[in-house]
């Protein structure tokens, strides 16, 4: 149970000033103040603003953070810069928070602190276990995807350009934009599309996302690490990593034909939809279901796969080898 904090409030011109531990009204579902003018009822003095919960859904806030180098056990890569491998790593799992919603209509989530908002704290635990890790070596890659697509900067452009709302705000550079895009949604490409073949749930797995930049801004690789949620590891990521190509083409075929039935230049053709890219379920995406898009995936594969989206899109068989 948190501990509820009430401060000295403002009630008309006079401060009163909080001596105890409000109490509960459970028959009439109220807080009772003691102050030193007496007890305040506080739905009274809130007047009709005052919404009753019967109950709040919380969600924890954690963050893992690379500790070591990992150790590699297995490893595959292709000829345009991807990396996959099986790894040991640890890891801290850091707990800033957690986030509360109410259950009453408008009402807004928002996050209570490890200590307080001053004064931020962790609860950290230190994780050794098994991850799978798909690194990127950008510059391969796009002097890979420029020979056959030359025009990719500015068709990547004409697709933000063209949206309804702003998801990527422009001018933007592609090659700082699209490697982050990427690496995210490979991550939640994973994480929802893995249990047929590892037995898993969306819980036995973690994500994170690790960036470095070129000396000119750029990105220069990104690494995308899905591990196993429990010390010691439960074999998810090692079923993941054996069944890789799989996944991503069952993942490829769901996610091509919701392409199909989407409008063009919608936020949901662009970003994708809970099930394929974005995390519906809980534990939710550490960095809040950002810098996904499903568009951008399928041009990414398909330039992997030696084609382009359109001629996926027109019919052409589907031959994915990943990495």
């Amino acid at each position: 149970m948190n501990k509820i904090k009430i401060s000295p409030k403002r009630f008309g011109v006079q401060r009163l000033l909080v001596t105890g531990d409000p109490l509960y009204d459970m028959r009439n579902y109220n807080l009772v103040i003691p102050t030193l003018h007496g007890l305040i009822d506080y739905k009274q003095v809130a007047g009709s603003g005052v919404d009753i919960a019967n109950h709040v859904s919380t969600f924890a806030l954690v963050l893992p953070i690379l500790l070591d180098a990992p150790k590699e056990i297995d490893s595959k890569q292709s000829n345009n810069g991807i990396e996959v491998k099986l790894e040991t790593v640890k890891l801290l799992y850091a707990n800033v928070g957690y986030t509360v919603k109410p259950n009453v209509a408008g009402a807004w989530s928002y996050m209570k602190s490890i200590d307080n908002m001053n004064e931020p704290a962790i609860m950290g635990e230190e994780v050794e276990t098994y991850a799978l890790e798909v690194s990127i070596d950008w510059p391969t890659w796009f002097n890979y995807a420029l020979r056959s697509h030359p025009d990719l900067y500015d068709e990547l452009e004409r697709d933000v350009r063209n949206l309804p709302i702003e998801v990527i705000s422009i001018p933007f550079r592609v090659e700082r934009i699209f490697p982050l895009i990427i690496a995210h949604s490979l991550a939640h490409t994973l994480l929802n599309f893995h249990s047929l073949y590892t037995g898993g749930e969306r819980k036995d797995l973690g994500e994170l996302v690790l960036v470095t930049k070129d000396g000119g801004g750029g990105v220069a690789k990104t690494r995308t690490f899905i591990f196993d949620a429990v010390m010691g590891g439960n074999g998810v990521s090692e079923l993941l990593y054996n069944y890789l190509n799989e996944v991503m083409s069952d993942a490829l075929d769901v996610m091509l034909r919701r392409h199909k039935n989407q409008r063009p230049g919608t936020a949901l053709w662009f970003m994708g939809e809970p099930g394929d890219l974005i995390l519906g379920t809980w534990p939710r995406c550490i960095y809040g279901n950002v810098a996904l898009s499903r568009l951008w995936l399928l041009k990414f594969l398909a330039i992997h796969s030696g084609m382009s989206l359109q001629s996926w899109l027109q019919g052409q068989p589907i031959k994915l080898s990943f990495p």
